[in-house]
């Protein structure tokens, strides 16, 4: 499914949809306050853009889905097999 919502562009898998206990979303670079090489909406911590650009965009993501930041769990990109099982340590802490 896709939204767009506050500027930004946000995806949702129908197969994790129809679970009531998971709120997941995959965001776009659409929107966001980042400037320069990093525009839109910048959410990695090791980019090297400034952390408060980063934490500003992360809770521009958060008001526009109406969850709290410290409910969100932020991925890496990676290039790989594994998977991780979350739970609620994996949570961002602010």
């Amino acid at each position: 499914q896709r939204i767009e919502k506050n500027g930004l562009l946000l995806f949702q898998f129908e197969n994790l949809a129809r679970f009531s206990d998971i709120s997941h979303y995959v965001s776009t670079r659409k929107g966001g306050m980042s400037l320069g090489k990093y525009k839109g909406l910048n959410l990695g911590l090791d980019s090297g853009e400034e952390l408060s650009t980063i934490l500003n965009n992360r809770k521009l993501l958060a008001q526009t889905l109406e969850l709290p930041l410290n409910r969100f769990v932020f991925s890496e990109q990676t290039q790989d097999r594994k998977s991780t099982r979350l739970n609620s340590s994996h949570r961002i802490r602010y």
